[in-house]
């Protein structure tokens, strides 16, 4: 495993991590300022009905636990869903696997290359999927 596959599956790792600790979606929205049974209102004002929720994550069910939030990030928040993110993950992992670099072996010098594109590794799928995952590819040994 190269470094660059290294630093991608470690992002992609972090994640998976995140999404899994996460409460459980899917996240749905609700126009209303108090929260449904077992969900939570993210962008809720005192007197305008303009929230959106998600599931209960900071107290028990049916307690008003509901912080002012921007609608617009409220609705961001509600999209990106534990479940959303956990097959984002498993596509981006799919992509590196299709694309892993392949070590040249009659002629050493020429480097990795990359197993789908039958090109120089890392190939623009690659960078475009460290850049997806926050990895600068700057300086990094392919």
């Amino acid at each position: 495993m190269t470094d660059l596959t290294s630093r991608i599956t470690a992002a992609l790792d972090e994640q998976q991590r995140l999404a899994e600790a996460a409460t459980p979606g899917p996240w749905t929205t609700q126009d209303e300022y108090r929260p449904v049974q077992g969900r939570r209102c993210l962008s809720c004002f005192e007197d305008k009905p303009i929230g959106k929720s998600v599931p209960e994550i900071d107290g028990p069910p049916g307690a008003d636990v509901s912080p002012t939030m921007y609608e617009p990030d409220a609705a961001f928040i509600a999209a990106n869903d534990p479940s959303s993110v956990l097959r984002r993950v498993a596509a981006q992992r799919r992509t590196l696997e299709r694309h892993a670099p392949v070590e040249a072996t009659m002629l050493k010098m020429l480097g990795p290359w990359c197993r789908r594109c039958v090109g120089d590794w890392p190939c623009s799928e690659i960078d475009d999927l460290a850049d997806a995952v926050g990895v600068d590819v700057t300086g990094v040994e392919p």
